[in-house]
C-alpha cells in the first residue's frame, strides 16, 4: 500500500467466537486487510494479558495477511498496558494518517473539538474534563 492509498478497517467484535486463523480468513474473504481489534474480556485478546498476547495475535494475523490498525480496549485511558502492548506489537496508531488528512484539510477540526484549554489552566481543566470522559472528543491546547 502506498502512503496516500485510502483503506478501511473492519471492527471484528461480531466474530468473537472465531479462532485467529478463522478470523483472518473471514476478514480476507470480506475483502479487508485491516481490522480494529477489541481487547475485552472473552475476546481473543484479554485486557489483563494485552502486553503478552497482543504481539502474538498481531504476528499471527499478519502471517494471514491481516493487519491491526488499532485496538479498542476496555482499559482506562490511564492504563499504560494498552500503550505498551500496542508498542510491543508494532501497532502504529492512526496518528500518522490523521496528521496527513489534517495537513490536506480533509478533516474539519472544529467539528471534532470539544475542549479548548489554555496551557496555564491545563492541570485544572484536564481534571475537569477527565471527570466526564464521555464528553471528551478533541482537545486543543492554546498558549
Amino acid at each position: 500500500m502506498k502512503e496516500n492509498d485510502m483503506f478501511f478497517a473492519v471492527f471484528v467484535k461480531p466474530w468473537k467466537s472465531l479462532s485467529l486463523s478463522e478470523l483472518a480468513k473471514h476478514i480476507r474473504k470480506l475483502g479487508f486487510g485491516w481490522i480494529e481489534l477489541p481487547v475485552r474480556p472473552g475476546f481473543l485478546c484479554e485486557p489483563e494479558a494485552i502486553e503478552k498476547s497482543l504481539p502474538e495475535i498481531v504476528r499471527v494475523l499478519g502471517e494471514e495477511g491481516v493487519r491491526v490498525l488499532n485496538i479498542t480496549a476496555s482499559l482506562p485511558l490511564s492504563d499504560e498496558r494498552s500503550y505498551c502492548g500496542s508498542l510491543k506489537a508494532g501497532i502504529q496508531t492512526n496518528l500518522k494518517l490523521c496528521m496527513r488528512l489534517l495537513s490536506e484539510a480533509k478533516i474539519n477540526v472544529d467539528s471534532l473539538t470539544t475542549h479548548r484549554i489554555k496551557l496555564v489552566d491545563a492541570e485544572k481543566e484536564i481534571d475537569l474534563a477527565l471527570a466526564n470522559p464521555d464528553g471528551i472528543l478533541g482537545v486543543i491546547f492554546m498558549p
